[in-house]
């Protein structure tokens, strides 16, 4: 089921009722892009924290376009899956006319899997984290306290009156209302006033005239489309409930960000608040890999996890799953992957196979669930990362990096600092233009590079680059993306 600023009044009770009646809820997300810069890719090199660091820098610069949820509800011996496919696109009052990125690859991807850009950008619906709605209260309060200065005339009151009753004598149709004869500061606050009661659908003023369109009922205005907090609703909606995504770390920390708080400056300050608004998180790909039998099970058909083709593997297998069968609304009967209101399905689907795999359910072994919840794999590290404890402490001293031109060699850096330090092995990840992580062999080596870190310069090839310590290189890289 779609759901824009538009529709998204009608439907706000179907809504809120369906996702809080669910057992679990399951969601996947579109955005405009995953890098800001190459060097912000993942390598398998990184510390954790770096990881965060390098995720908080795209994830704040990119924005949100389609988000899906799927609401589970469990029954004896069948599950209803209900889809929503929500159109996002932030709201642009004055005070957070907000800028973001977008990547040409990430964009050529939607646009291939069919994805409505006209839609996000015209009907999406709007979201704002807690420090955006405190900025636009701030706004609202400073904008009445300085009318109020001014004074609320009989002229307005009478005219907004007059406008009211125009509005009730036909709802649900476009009211015009001639302005050629009333002052500016009349109609401003007749707008104003009139937005807190109707949805406002068009407000163009020409040759002194208004032209308001007023498309719902009339009524009290609670949750119209002209609520610019919109989709950060429906996060209050689901907090507490359990979630399940696939690969999903990137996609909480854009829940986090664009609708409740602003991703903090550590990883564990956002482990803290993620866990706080959802305890119980499963993760199906980290499912997946913490089961040889289900790895296995997967590897077979695809040799890979992705989300598409893991869900094809268990739709193949009808037979082992035909005693408990996943009924699901119409809406999504055209199966695009990367729809997002699919892939949620999608993704609530894999989890209830995969329990059934683990020969469980959801509804009566939470303890035999306990190794699998809060864990969400980390792309190119073994070790995935855990959402409701404190982060490991990791060791990297006996890690430094040295930038330089794109066009050396690992080979060409190996000789230069071999000749200093004695073995070493260089690494250069495939991506990065000029980035080089050494590895002393020896105690003795690296005591030496770190008493030479980010003192001595080395040339390579025509090249100099300075030689510094992991550590020294993130703080460079926090100051260099403004983290």
């Amino acid at each position: 089921m779609e759901v824009t600023r538009f529709n998204y009044p009608q439907l706000y009770s179907f809504v809120k009722s369906t996702l809080q009646k669910a057992h679990f809820i399951s969601f996947d997300l579109e955005f405009s892009g995953l890098y800001l810069h190459p060097n912000l890719r993942n390598t398998s090199l990184d510390s954790m924290e770096h990881r965060y660091l390098k995720l908080h820098t795209s994830i704040t610069s990119f924005c949100p376009l389609q988000i899906g949820l799927c609401a589970f509800n469990l029954m004896d011996s069948e599950a209803q899956a209900t889809p929503f496919s929500f159109y996002l696109y932030p709201s642009s009052p004055e005070v957070l006319d907000r800028t973001y990125s977008f990547q040409a690859s990430s964009m050529n991807f939607l646009s291939q899997h069919g994805f409505d850009f006209n839609k996000a950008i015209g009907e999406g619906l709007g979201f704002l984290n807690s420090k955006e709605k405190q900025l636009l209260k701030d706004k609202e309060v400073q904008a009445k306290r300085e009318f109020n200065r001014a004074g609320v005339t009989d002229e307005m009151k009478a005219y907004l009156n007059w406008a009211r009753d125009k509005v009730l004598e036909k709802p649900g149709e476009e009211v015009f209302l001639d302005g050629e004869y009333v002052k500016s500061s009349v109609l401003y606050y007749t707008i104003r006033e009139l937005e807190k009661e109707f949805e406002l659908i068009g407000e163009v003023k020409k040759e002194g005239t208004c032209n308001l369109g007023i498309e719902l009922k009339p009524g009290k205005r609670e949750h119209t489309t002209e609520d610019i907090r919109g989709f950060s609703e429906v996060i209050d909606m689901i907090q507490g409930k359990p979630l399940v995504g696939h690969n999903m770390l990137m996609d909480l920390m854009h829940l986090y960000d664009k609708f409740m708080e602003p991703l903090p400056p550590s990883l564990y300050e956002f482990l803290s608040g993620i866990n706080s608004r959802f305890p119980v998180v499963y993760d199906t790909k980290h499912m997946i890999q913490s089961s040889t039998y289900l790895k296995n099970f997967f590897d077979k058909d695809y040799g890979v996890i992705a989300l598409e083709e893991s869900f094809k593997t268990i739709q193949k297998d009808t037979e082992r799953f035909k005693n408990y069968p996943i009924h699901v609304d119409k809406a999504i009967s055209n199966e695009l992957p990367h729809d997002a209101a699919f892939d949620a399905f999608s993704t609530g689907s894999l989890f209830l196979r995969l329990l059934s795999l683990l020969d469980t359910d959801f509804k009566s072994s939470h303890k035999s669930l306990k190794h699998l919840k809060n864990t969400v794999p980390v792309a190119g590290r073994k070790i995935p990362l855990k959402l409701d404890s404190k982060p490991r402490e990791e060791n990297y001293q006996d890690i430094f990096v040295i930038t330089l031109d794109e066009h050396v060699t690992p080979e060409s850096v190996k000789a230069v600092l071999e000749q200093e330090f004695g073995s070493v092995a260089v690494y250069k990840i495939f991506w990065s233009k000029d980035i080089f992580y050494v590895m002393p062999s020896s105690l003795e080596s690296r005591e030496l590079m770190k008493q030479l870190s980010g003192k001595t310069r080395f040339e390579v090839e025509n090249t100099v680059g300075v030689l510094r310590s992991y550590h020294d290189f993130v703080k460079q890289e926090e100051t260099l993306w403004g983290n």
